[in-house]
């Protein structure tokens, strides 16, 4: 069974990803991605279509151990 966000096709003035997968979509409908730098190196932004947010702290509790 596909899963497809087709609810989020309902544009909103601002449609953001956060806190599931910190990777870019692909889909024309997510505006924005929600990141930290572990999470999203600079390196790795100019693959995003989606605008990068950067937060000045952490985006979610990681363990590098």
């Amino acid at each position: 069974m596909a899963v497809t966000p087709e609810v989020l096709a309902l544009r909103r003035r601002l449609q953001v990803n956060w806190l599931a997968y910190p990777g870019p979509s692909g889909a024309p409908w997510i505006d924005a991605v929600l990141a930290d730098d572990f999470v999203l190196p600079d390196a790795l932004a100019p693959h995003f279509d989606e605008r990068v947010l950067r937060l000045p702290r952490a985006f979610q509790p990681s363990d590098t151990t």
